[in-house]
């Protein structure tokens, strides 16, 4: 087939062959116009995985709505590096992208830069080196501690809810009640709320605005077991990416992500599921892991 003229050719084949020529040259921006017109569905899936490592800009027009979202990553470090001032480097040569179906919860000791990690994420911080791409239409979901404490302290949630997003009345408390904050709360000034509370508001506040992607840093502070519980539904229905920083095994077990340590100035993916890392960790102890007999 390599021998036979291009003219003699289907459709599906003209793409491939001008595909191959646009990826051999190894461009630094590739263009694709429609690139699975004419393809069939073996080579649309070989395309998208191999769009997956594409490291350089990537410009797609295309009306295939699945491809688009599973082949562009909407959010990524390239190149990074990253230290605080008079410090060592975090971070070395970080280069990651996540997609519109990443759910990744990062796992790792205390200090070793995770906070900091989804702060370049977000692009509250910038990187020494590299750069944090994103999707130009991309709406990001912010979560943390601190964030909390921003709340409009004299207004009640539904009030606040009320006033943010133009809500009637009822909508605004069923989306409280949705995050697990009970009835007589509110119609509580957010000031009187305790930590968990305040979180709850927040939570039902990032829902309201609809991202397409939630970076989430501890979420389960100051929750208790069924908003953590209510938490983990909320991101498993969720319809966009999620990526969270978190040491709260019940979140992590029941949103099943995919596990990511922070190590070595990098980040890498982990082999295996929830248990595998906690037998991983107790062996780095001179530990073994314990199986409780199930009654």
């Amino acid at each position: 087939m390599q021998n036979r003229p291009t003219q003699k050719f289907s459709g599906g084949w003209h793409m491939r062959v001008s595909l191959a020529r646009a990826l051999f040259m190894e461009p630094t921006l590739l263009m694709l116009d429609e690139p699975t017109n004419h393809l069939d569905l073996n080579t649309v899936i070989w395309l998208n995985n191999y769009l997956q490592g594409w490291r350089k800009t990537l410009l797609i027009v295309s009306h295939d709505q699945g491809f688009l979202d599973d082949a562009p990553p909407v959010l990524g470090l390239h190149g990074v590096t990253f230290g605080y001032e008079g410090q060592k480097p975090l971070f070395k040569n970080l280069d990651f992208g996540i997609d519109m179906d990443s759910r990744i919860c990062i796992v790792s000791p205390n200090g070793v830069g995770e906070s900091t990690l989804l702060l370049l994420l977000t692009g509250k911080l910038t990187p020494t080196h590299g750069e944090m791409r994103k999707n130009h239409r991309l709406k990001i979901g912010f979560f943390n501690q601190q964030y909390a404490e921003r709340l409009h302290m004299e207004e009640t949630p539904t009030e606040y809810l009320q006033r943010s997003f133009n809500l009637p009345y009822q909508d605004a408390r069923k989306c409280l009640g949705c995050f697990g904050l009970e009835s007589h709360a509110h119609t509580i000034q957010i000031c009187k709320l305790s930590g968990g509370q305040k979180a709850r508001v927040v939570f039902a506040e990032l829902a309201c605005r609809e991202p397409d992607v939630l970076i989430l840093d501890e979420p389960t502070n100051n929750l208790d077991i069924e908003s953590i519980s209510a938490l983990g539904e909320a991101i498993n229905e969720y319809k966009g990416a999620v990526i969270a920083v978190s040491h709260d095994a019940r979140l992590i077990t029941e949103t099943n992500c995919q596990l990511w340590v922070v190590e070595e100035q990098s980040v890498s993916q982990i082999d295996g599921d929830f248990q595998d890392y906690k037998r991983e960790v107790l062996e780095a102890l001179g530990k073994v892991m314990v199986n409780r007999p199930r009654e």
